[in-house]
């Protein structure tokens, strides 16, 4: 079976009605996880047709969620092992894993699946850093990075005030970096790459609202160059 087939064929096991019944679930906690780990690896392939790469998403994402509805301890290695594909892969896998990670964290909705998420984040937030700078990625592969950062926040953000220590250790080892990031995107001409800089305001909304404590000492930073972005692009909402 060629490689097209097998991912139509894994799609249709994976995204059938029963993955998501409650009988289902609990025979992955109980014990078939090698199934599942097999998959997730052997998802790391190199798809150059858009259609694939998103069901070979689709299909990662379903099997990482029942992963972690199983709180498998080797989760956390597979999630490394796609950040080193999204780090140093294909652009074609790394799309494909940023599309995955996208499609897994909007899953991830209930309260005690978000608390639990924190130890995923460090990992998650290194290789999207270091994609977003990828320079063959382009504007759209940068708008799904910070779509995953956004993501990313929302699941800890409960922890600003709470459990402090939690936010350091997801956020300290590349949150500097990603300021830095986003005064370069909101400071790059106003006429261009507008979706990222919608994308890169929203996540900045989120820092500045939801992580109060954390991020006190980057708002004097960011909050005149992000003051000039919205108002230079004030008149293309106004404009009649």
């Amino acid at each position: 079976m060629d490689n097209k087939l097998t991912v139509r064929y894994i799609a249709g096991l994976c995204l059938n009605d029963v993955t998501k019944s409650k009988d289902w679930q609990t025979r992955v906690i109980k014990g078939e996880q090698k199934f599942l780990i097999r998959l997730c690896n052997s998802l790391r392939v190199d798809f150059e047709d858009y259609g694939l790469r998103n069901l070979q998403a689709k299909v990662l994402a379903q099997a990482l969620m029942l992963l972690y509805i199983a709180e498998s301890d080797q989760l956390l290695e597979i999630m490394e092992l796609l950040a080193d594909d999204i780090t140093d892969g294909e652009v074609t896998l790394v799309d494909s894993n940023l599309r995955a990670l996208i499609y897994f964290i909007d899953m991830i909705e209930d309260e005690a699946m978000i608390k639990r998420f924190n130890i995923y984040v460090p990992v998650i937030l290194r290789a999207i850093l270091s994609a977003f700078t990828n320079e063959e990625l382009g504007s759209h592969g940068r708008e799904q990075v910070l779509q995953i950062f956004y993501g990313c926040l929302r699941t800890i953000s409960w922890a600003d005030g709470i459990d402090n220590e939690l936010v350091g250790e997801c956020l300290d080892e590349t949150f500097n970096q990603w300021m830095s990031v986003f005064l370069g995107v909101i400071q790059t001409d106003a006429n261009k790459f507008f979706d990222i800089k919608r994308n890169a305001l929203k996540c900045l909304t989120v820092i500045f609202r939801d992580f109060i404590n954390y991020s006190r000492e980057g708002i004097a930073m960011i909050l005149r160059p992000a003051w000039k972005l919205m108002t230079s692009h004030l008149p293309i909402f106004t404009e009649v």
